[in-house]
C-alpha cells in the first residue's frame, strides 16, 4: 500500500512539475519577444532606460494576463470580453503614465502598422 501511495504520489509530482516546465517556457519565449520588441520601441519612440523597462514589464504583464484569460476554462465568452477589455484598458491607462503624449501617438500609430501587417 505504502508503495502504490509512493508511485501516486512521483507520478502527480512528475505531471504538476512537466505542466509548469512548459508554463514557464512558454512565458520565457514570450518574455524574449516583449524585449526584443521594447528594443524596437526604444528606437522608434525615443525612449530611455526606465522607459523601455516599464514599457517591457508592461506588455508582458498584457500577454500574459490575455493568455491566462484565454485559457481560463472556467469563463465563458461573456465574462472573458469583458475581463480582456478591462485589460486593454488598465494596458493604455498604464502606457499613458509611462509615455508622453507624443510617445503614446507614435506608440498608437506603430500599433496600427503592426496590426495592419498581421492581418
Amino acid at each position: 500500500m505504502k508503495r502504490i501511495f509512493t508511485i501516486g504520489l512521483f507520478a502527480l509530482t512528475l505531471l504538476f512539475g512537466t505542466t509548469t516546465a512548459q508554463a514557464q517556457e512558454k512565458y520565457k519565449v514570450m518574455d524574449e519577444v516583449i524585449k526584443a520588441e521594447a528594443q524596437d520601441l526604444q528606437k522608434i519612440l525615443d525612449l530611455d532606460n526606465e522607459q523601455t523597462a516599464l514599457v517591457a514589464r508592461t506588455i508582458f504583464a498584457r500577454a500574459k494576463s490575455l493568455d491566462d484569460v484565454e485559457t481560463n476554462s472556467k469563463m465563458n465568452e461573456k465574462e472573458k470580453t469583458e475581463m480582456k477589455a478591462k485589460i486593454e484598458m488598465n494596458f493604455k491607462s498604464r502606457m499613458t503614465d509611462i509615455l508622453d503624449e507624443n510617445q503614446f501617438a507614435q506608440y498608437s500609430a506603430y500599433q496600427a502598422k503592426k496590426k495592419s501587417k498581421e492581418k
